[in-house]
């Protein structure tokens, strides 16, 4: 990375100066132990069209998890997992063990019975994006949910 030409861009668009050096503290190039200055991450947040740090934190797309989720790892193989999404979506996969599903049951889903994909995460509230290999073998990138991502998430019974 170009950290002086990054401290020149700052203080022409913004009219403030980060020095190259704090820009190396602040990608982990140098470990002085000095924690960033407020007023050099509100110069950032204002580089990047954010009013102060306060306001880019509030804006972030960043966040944690907080809604229902399934993790790969805490399944078994033959576990089966109901995944429902808008309008009328539902599909049935069932966890075959290494990351790896099977479609068992698709409903209103263009996602194919026999489809295989990996995955390591479940979660409600997000699309779901998955690459893997239709019946016929042939590839697929396929994304459920994606405007208001899944409805549910839950580990079934069979």
């Amino acid at each position: 990375m170009d950290f002086d030409w990054c401290s020149l861009r700052i203080a022409e668009r913004c009219g403030e100066r980060i020095s190259p050096t704090t820009l190396k503290r602040l990608w982990g190039y140098l470990d002085e132990g000095h924690a960033p200055r407020l007023s050099t991450l509100s110069s950032l947040a204002r580089f990047l069209g954010a009013r102060d740090w306060e306001d880019w934190l509030r804006s972030s797309d960043s966040a944690f998890l907080t809604a229902t989720l399934i993790h790969t790892e805490q399944l078994d193989a033959g576990s089966h997992i109901e995944l429902t999404w808008k309008p009328d979506r539902r599909c049935r996969v069932e966890y075959q063990g290494d990351g790896w599903f099977v479609v068992r049951e698709a409903i209103h889903a263009k996602l194919p019975v026999g489809a295989r994909f990996r995955a390591t995460l479940f979660t409600a509230g997000h699309p779901l994006y998955l690459s893997g290999t239709l019946p016929v073998g042939e590839p697929f990138t396929y994304i459920a949910g994606r405007s208001q991502g899944l409805s549910s998430v839950q580990i079934i019974t069979v």
